[in-house]
């Protein structure tokens, strides 16, 4: 379990399968992009393309008739 006072890792690892990798190299051919950077690239884009919560909804029970009104409610960011 980390501690709260310390930093995360700026580094990490990812497997990727053969076709992953091939499609990296092109990617990076394609473009003139190493592949550190055409990864950070793609995680931003994908971080910043995802679709907000909806504040509201309905929770229903698998196999259940009912359905239930709910709130989301966005928690504050720790910092």
């Amino acid at each position: 379990m980390r501690q709260t006072h310390e930093k995360p890792s700026g580094r990490f690892s990812i497997r990727l399968t053969t076709s992953d990798q091939a499609a990296l190299t092109e990617l990076c051919d394609r473009y003139g992009l190493d592949r550190p950077n055409a990864v950070r690239r793609a995680l931003r884009a994908a971080l910043t393309s995802q679709p907000s919560l909806p504040h509201s909804g309905h929770f229903m029970a698998c196999g259940s008739t009912q359905s239930i009104p709910i709130r989301f409610k966005r928690k504050a960011a720790h910092g």
